[in-house]
């Protein structure tokens, strides 16, 4: 879709006509859903919404109730690290919620640490080692899940989690 249309209404109303749909990928941001998903209600189809991580921010809003959304770090996940990491965080900044930026950024500050830490100062050797972690050199647990770069620098090991709006929060779906 575009996202200035000025209304998502015919294409709903034309999907809703063809048969409906189980669920809508909504392949866009937090502000084009939120014009999204208030057009379903407008026509009357309430297939299950789906998103990406460029949903974030939905949460917050009346919108994103129900809505499912995949990411690379939820700040529900179990492990004693995570958990460390949550308490910190919120005492850190206890006005700004905690998603997968914050997280990401952490693990890469610890990754750029561990490596720094073998290599000393030395760019050519710092770039190897981290194109190397996963590969040459251990994986890296990070609060975000395992990382560890193949030979094409993908990380083709990271988790993915799947959240849902519930009361406000993105928690994994699969919490109560």
């Amino acid at each position: 879709y575009v996202p200035d249309l000025p209304s998502f209404e015919p294409y709903l109303r034309r999907l809703k006509q063809r048969g409906g749909a189980d669920v809508l990928l909504i392949a866009g941001t937090a502000a084009s859903a939120q014009r999204i998903i208030p057009t379903l209600d407008t026509v009357g189809f309430h297939p299950r919404v789906l998103g990406g991580d460029a949903l974030s921010g939905l949460e917050a809003t009346r919108e994103g109730r129900g809505v499912f959304m995949s990411m690379a770090y939820l700040p529900d996940r179990p492990g004693t690290r995570n958990e460390a990491f949550v308490r910190a965080y919120h005492a850190a900044y206890p006005d700004q919620p905690l998603d997968h930026r914050g997280a990401a950024a952490y693990d890469v500050v610890y990754l750029l640490a561990r490596a720094l830490a073998e290599t000393g100062p030395h760019r050519d050797r710092l770039r190897a080692y981290l194109a190397g972690v996963g590969t040459e050199y251990p994986t890296f647990q990070g609060v975000t899940g395992r990382i560890g770069f193949d030979r094409d620098g993908d990380v083709p090991n990271k988790d993915v989690v799947v959240g849902v709006v519930r009361d406000g929060r993105l928690v994994s779906a699969q919490s109560p």
